[in-house]
């Protein structure tokens, strides 16, 4: 029978260790492995320290710090293929919070519960806008407007592509450019 090696956990050795897949073993008592709680997909553990004090502590994030060095001191860790509760250490990489939102986004797919427009309704406003030219022809941006039922901010930004930056790149030409 292979044994997983077992690594301590900073701030708690001697209590606690951890494997390279996040599984966390209790050296108190007689010892054992945790079973930890699942919260939003992800893996908690309640750790205590000598003083009595406990907390509870993402699978991953332990992971993380225990094996993966964070040379640029990025404060989140992100679960490469998205399984949030696969905590192997290979799946794991320290990213900023735009990194790690945009992740979300080029390979998981989601989409924001607050974004209203869909990627081939920023195609169609980017490709159809006509901008106004003044002697009192004020373009189509009311048109576009009152079609999408958003303010003309929106189509503006849109144009101007402050926002919803990659749409029109994914959908012509196959993936965010």
């Amino acid at each position: 029978m292979d044994y997983p090696i077992l690594f301590p956990i900073k701030d708690y050795e001697g209590r606690y260790s951890i494997t390279k897949d996040g599984k966390i073993w209790s050296h108190i008592n007689k010892g054992g492995w945790l079973k930890g709680h699942l919260a939003k997909g992800y893996r908690y553990y309640c750790l205590t320290k000598i003083d009595k004090t406990h907390s509870h502590k993402s699978a991953h994030r332990l992971v993380a710090q225990t094996f993966l060095p964070n040379t640029y001191n990025r404060p989140e860790v992100n679960h490469k293929n998205g399984i949030k509760d696969d905590n192997c250490f290979q799946n794991l990489e320290w990213v900023t919070a735009k990194q790690n939102s945009q992740h979300t986004y080029d390979v998981l797919g989601y989409i924001s519960k607050r974004r209203k427009l869909s990627d081939s309704d920023v195609v169609y406003i980017r490709l159809n806008y006509i901008k106004g030219q003044g002697n009192g022809y004020r373009g189509n941006k009311h048109i576009l407007c009152e079609l999408f039922n958003v303010a003309g901010s929106v189509i503006l930004n849109i144009v101007n592509r402050k926002t919803y930056k990659k749409p029109v790149n994914k959908l012509l030409y196959g993936k965010g450019r």
